[in-house]
């Protein structure tokens, strides 16, 4: 009986890590490749839980980069990203990925001179 409910739990936290991400899509990388934050080593999770941050609103400053965020309500809050907890972009693209109260859990940023 201990071995099914074992096994039963482990089937359900595999379906909970990647219950926001099909495999697919252009955000697919993330799950895909098990990204983590690299400072609290929690999963980024995938394309469900992450979104491309437009350009114009990211802005790179000393140790880190500057990123307007939009609320649920459309409104922006700048958020500082420390060099320490970005992780590279598989494309050239901005990503950010939130947690379900809209707190970051991961940001990657493309490879180059602003990185």
């Amino acid at each position: 009986m201990r071995l099914l409910l074992a096994a039963l739990a482990l089937a359900g936290a595999v379906t909970l890590a990647f219950a926001h991400d099909d495999g697919t899509g252009e955000g697919a990388w993330i799950g895909n490749q098990a990204e983590r934050n690299p400072i609290s080593n929690e999963w980024c999770c995938g394309e469900g839980d992450c979104f491309v941050i437009q350009k114009n609103l990211v802005h790179r400053m000393p140790g880190g980069f500057l990123v307007d965020v939009m609320d649920p309500a459309g409104n922006l809050h700048p958020e500082f990203v420390p060099d320490a907890e970005i992780s590279p972009s598989v494309d050239t693209q901005y990503w950010r990925c939130r947690k379900p109260d809209g707190s970051r859990r991961c940001f990657f940023a493309p490879p180059g001179p602003d990185t």
